[in-house]
């Protein structure tokens, strides 16, 4: 169970998402007292909706999450080395090396103005999301392979097995 601060920072975090147009299914699981393990679970699942609405703001993550989103992924404007984590969220200003070796398997996502270096080696896969004014450089070896899709952002260099893919997201009119 959360405590009353964590308690009044989810249900005005629930209200922001809401504002937003968080579905009716996301907005019933949201329980009360959601601990912030929780709600960072919450930001790794519901990234693309987090993405697409830029929420919450990197400072609220910093502020209020700096405890706990190491164990999720989650980084802010921090210089991060990490090997074979499933997942990696890097916002802000980040510098980040990430390794991916053996049979691991990463989902990335590099947003803001984040620097990303990817090591694939082996039978190890990346899926990597770029966002805003974020670059990566991608280097795989050994038949690892790595995806790339651009959202925004920007491909510095690659070595290997990389397939760069353009996302472009429907207008609607």
């Amino acid at each position: 169970m959360a405590d009353r601060k964590t308690e009044k920072l989810s249900a005005k975090m629930k209200s922001e998402a809401v504002g937003l147009g968080l579905c009716q299914q996301w907005t019933d699981e949201w329980a009360d007292g959601t601990s912030k393990d929780e709600l960072v679970e919450k930001f790794v699942r519901g990234i693309d909706f987090c993405i697409e609405h830029n929420f919450p703001s990197c400072e609220v993550i910093r502020k209020e999450f700096g405890d706990v989103i190491h164990d999720h992924g989650v980084y802010v404007d921090e210089n991060v080395i990490a090997d074979d984590k499933p997942t990696v969220i890097l916002n802000g200003e980040c510098v980040a090396g990430l390794t991916y070796s053996g049979k691991s398997c990463g989902d990335i996502y590099v947003r803001h103005d984040c620097e990303a270096t990817v090591f694939v080696n082996g039978l190890a896969r990346a899926f990597i999301n770029m966002y805003d004014n974020a670059e990566v450089e991608v280097y795989c070896e050994e038949g690892a392979k790595a995806f790339v899709y651009l959202h925004g952002g920007r491909v510095r260099k690659t070595r290997g097995d990389v397939t760069i893919r353009e996302k472009h997201k429907e207008k609607e009119e």
